[in-house]
């Protein structure tokens, strides 16, 4: 003997006052600008190598366009090494 429950459940269909839905399920790749600022702290000439900091502010991701992306501020190290062209 078995039991259990089942259940039908449909997508429900995107009309032109269910906005939210359709941000939902229509998918758009956005893309945003952001700024980035270096200050270089450290340089080795001998072996090229810089060292610094670095502060982005961009926007975050969006869910391909189904949320409002917001901005956020990134602070951190970057390290290089420098070479001449070849």
């Amino acid at each position: 003997m078995t039991t259990g429950y089942e259940s039908a459940v449909a997508i429900p269909s995107i009309s032109s006052d269910d906005d939210e839905l359709k941000r939902e399920n229509v998918k758009r790749f956005l893309t945003g600008k952001g700024n980035i600022s270096l200050q270089v702290t450290q340089i080795d000439g001998s072996s090229g190598e810089i060292a610094g900091n670095f502060e982005s502010l961009q926007p975050t991701e969006s869910d391909m366009g189904s949320k409002e992306p917001s901005d956020i501020k990134i602070r951190g190290i970057f390290y290089a090494r420098v070479s001449e062209a070849i």
